[in-house]
């Protein structure tokens, strides 16, 4: 439970950097998220194993993001600009220790997994063109 919190609270902070435009203004955005959603993990996960889905629509009816698939597979990054509705999620596997913890808490397969979903939706400021 306690990697779920910091899971939520990176994603949280890196999805704020995309609210305000500061990813998009940087030279590399996709990077520059990472860099910013990893720093706020604490070195509790892999970056590697994190499935990052960042995506622009044009309402907040209507369109719904696709289910992730955990697999690292899934990845995409579309963090839009000003004004833009944006979905951001991102997903990590656990993979539990306890192989008993893991056949009770596992979703579905009981293959001693879990994955782990944070999201956040919001409208970006008004931070101008790009």
């Amino acid at each position: 439970y306690f990697l779920a919190i910091v899971i939520e609270g990176a994603t949280s902070e890196a999805a704020r950097q995309v609210k305000t435009g500061a990813v998009q203004k940087a030279g590399a955005p996709i990077t520059a998220f990472r860099q910013n959603l990893c720093d706020n993990m604490f070195r509790l996960v892999s970056c590697d194993e994190l499935q990052v889905d960042v995506r622009n629509f044009s309402q907040f009816s209507g369109s719904n993001p696709p289910p992730l698939a955990g697999d690292g597979t899934g990845n995409s990054f579309a963090p839009g600009g000003a004004g833009d509705i944006v979905v951001v999620r991102v997903a990590y596997r656990v993979n539990f220790v306890t192989p008993f913890l893991g056949q009770i808490l596992s979703a579905g397969g009981g293959d001693g997994t879990r994955l782990l979903v944070s999201s956040s939706a919001f409208r970006n400021e008004p931070f101008g063109d790009l």
